[in-house]
C-alpha cells in the first residue's frame, strides 16, 4: 500500500524486487483545509478488502508521524491480518 504522492518513486523500486504474488494499491491522505496538519482526511481509500491479508504501508518520508500513524490507525480498522510500514527516510 502506497501513500500517495511522494511515494511513487520508493514504491516503484521496492515494487521491482518482491518475488512474490501480491497486489499493489494506493491511498491519499491530506490535511483538512484551512486547519493544522494533524487533522487528516482520505481522500482516497484503498480500492480493495483488506480483511484478513497481510498489509505492507510504503510511505517515502517519516517526519512528524501524524500522516502515517493516521494511515496506520484507518487501515488498522479494516482488519487486516498484520499490518507493517516501510519508510524510505525518517
Amino acid at each position: 500500500m502506497g501513500v500517495l504522492k511522494g511515494v511513487v518513486l520508493f514504491f516503484s523500486d521496492v515494487v521491482k524486487q518482491i518475488t512474490i504474488p501480491c497486489q499493489l494499491d494506493f491511498m491519499w491522505i491530506s490535511s483538512y483545509s484551512g486547519t493544522n496538519s494533524s487533522e487528516m482526511c482520505v481522500r482516497r481509500d484503498v480500492s480493495e478488502d483488506l480483511k484478513g491479508r497481510h498489509v505492507v504501508i510504503l510511505e517515502d518520508i517519516f517526519d512528524t508521524g501524524n500522516s502515517l500513524n493516521f494511515t496506520y490507525n484507518h487501515l488498522l480498522s479494516k482488519e487486516p491480518a498484520s499490518l507493517k510500514i516501510c519508510t524510505l527516510l525518517d
